[in-house]
Formats: structure tokens, C-alpha cells, sequence
């Protein structure tokens, strides 16, 4: 398993700087694409599997664990992102543009403490779907308005919908795949959802970046990543604009993958 993460992280990290022939990203995106089905196949057969693969004949378990790698994709990016945006294309300091992004932080815990008493009025498979509706209009905003001079009011918007979301959807999904299991399942179940949602950061902050510095020379990937691109030229800037668009574009559009995850769930069960 991890040498078929490893290959896919480096694939989705290197392909923008070096193109998909490279024999670096070549071999990453193989070592995935062997690995996996290997791996599937090895724990299937074994007597004590790490992963245990019958779980995935349970709609609600199925679905519900794709909704965690999914919704982890669509959101797990937003705080660097937004924050890389304030330095990068703003000129903000470090502590300025990580101020800036507290409203999602504050969204999604407020969010996380009343998602408890909604699920005694509402199911939470209904509030999983609800969260992350939430979060693709919160990215949709962002996408929206994204530009180099975006008013700030606007980027606070989208930010506190993606963190009321994901503060919903979580406690609410974590509810509904653990539901109605017998206790001596209850373990092997929440870890192998933490893992899948584990994996769906890693993935989807590898995916983000890539997508993200895609309109760019590779020459100045370096100074995207280190926030200082807006001195140096204002066309770079312009393409990193660019770039912010269609990360969030694939991250909205990610996350309705989410929705329709939920919704398909609550159809099979």
C-alpha cells in the first residue's frame, strides 16, 4: 500500500514540472496502477487482511467511506491555498494571510458542535448530503469571484460555507457508516474510514498543487510555493490566477461527487 500511494503522490506532484513521458512520473502512475489491484488481491486472500474487504458489501459503509476520500479531497486544500493566495498574489505576510483564512476554522467548529443536536431532528445521512452541498457552493463562490484583486468579504463567504460544511458533514457521515454496526466492528470500521480519509488529504493536496502551478513555467513553481511570485512578475500572477481557478473548479466539482455519494447511499440503504 504504501509504495502504491508513494507512486500515485509522486505522479500527482511531478507531472506539472516534468510531463506525464518522464520515467519519474511514468513509473509512479504504473507502481499505482499495478499496486493497487495487487493489493486488493493480496487482502481479499489473506486470513487476518489489514483491509478488510467485506466491509465494501455494505452499502452504507461503502458509500459512506467514498464520501469521507472524496469530501477530504475537495477541502483539504483550502486553508494552504487560500493562504499561499494572500502571500503569493497579495504580498501579504505569513501571519497576515493565515489570519485571513480563520473564518473557515471557526465555521467548521461551530459548525461541528451543532451538528450533534441537528441529528435529533434530521438523520444524519440528510445532513451528510446537507454538508456537503454546503461546501460545493462555498467552493463554487470561490471559484467565482477568484481574481487578483477579489474583495475580501467575498473570499470570507466562500470560506465560511466550506468550513459550515465540512463541520456537518464529518460528524454527520462518521454517524451514518457507524450506525446499526455490531460493536465488535465498531474498531476495524472507524480505522479503516480514517484511513481512507487520511489518504484523500495526501491526495488531494498533491492534486491541488499540481493543478495549481499547471499554468506555469516550472522555473517558478519554487516562488509559488515560497509566496513570493507577486514580485516577481505580474503575468506569472495573472497565470497563477489562472491556476486557482481550475483547482478550485476540480475541487468543486470533486466535491459534488460528494453529494452524489450521499445521496446514492441513502437510495441503497
Amino acid at each position: 500500500m504504501l509504495l502504491t500511494l508513494g507512486g500515485l503522490l509522486l505522479a500527482l506532484s511531478e507531472f506539472t514540472r516534468l510531463g506525464w513521458q518522464h520515467p519519474l512520473v511514468l513509473g509512479g502512475a504504473v507502481a499505482f496502477v499495478v499496486g493497487l489491484p495487487l493489493f486488493v488481491l493480496r487482502e481479499r486472500r489473506a486470513a487476518h487482511p489489514v483491509v478488510d474487504m467485506s466491509l465494501f458489501r455494505e452499502p452504507s459503509f461503502a458509500f459512506g467511506t467514498l464520501a469521507s476520500f472524496l469530501n477530504a479531497v475537495a477541502r483539504m486544500g483550502m486553508v494552504f491555498l487560500v493562504a499561499l493566495y494572500f502571500q503569493a498574489v497579495r504580498g501579504d505576510d505569513p501571519v497576515q494571510a493565515g489570519l485571513k483564512v480563520l473564518p473557515l476554522a471557526v465555521a467548521a467548529l461551530c459548525a461541528s458542535v451543532v451538528s450533534g443536536f441537528l441529528q435529533r431532528r434530521f438523520s444524519a445521512r440528510t445532513l451528510a448530503v446537507a454538508g456537503a452541498a454546503t461546501t460545493s457552493c462555498g467552493l463554487a463562490v470561490m471559484m467565482a469571484v477568484m481574481s487578483t484583486t477579489m474583495p475580501y468579504p467575498a473570499v470570507a463567504t466562500g470560506l465560511v460555507l466550506i468550513g459550515l460544511g465540512s463541520g456537518i458533514f464529518l460528524p454527520s457521515n462518521n454517524t451514518a457508516i457507524l450506525d446499526g454496526l455490531p460493536s465488535n466492528r465498531l474498531g476495524i470500521v472507524n480505522a479503516m474510514r480514517l484511513m481512507l480519509q487520511n489518504t484523500g488529504n495526501v491526495v488531494g493536496t498533491g492534486m491541488v498543487l499540481s493543478i495549481l502551478v499547471a499554468p506555469l513555467p516550472a522555473a517558478l513553481h519554487q516562488q509559488v510555493f515560497a509566496g513570493t511570485l507577486g514580485l516577481l512578475s505580474g503575468e506569472a500572477v495573472g497565470q497563477l490566477v489562472t491556476g486557482y481557478r481550475w483547482a478550485l473548479g476540480t475541487m468543486a466539482a470533486v466535491s459534488v461527487l460528494t453529494v452524489l455519494t450521499c445521496l446514492a447511499r441513502r437510495k441503497a440503504t
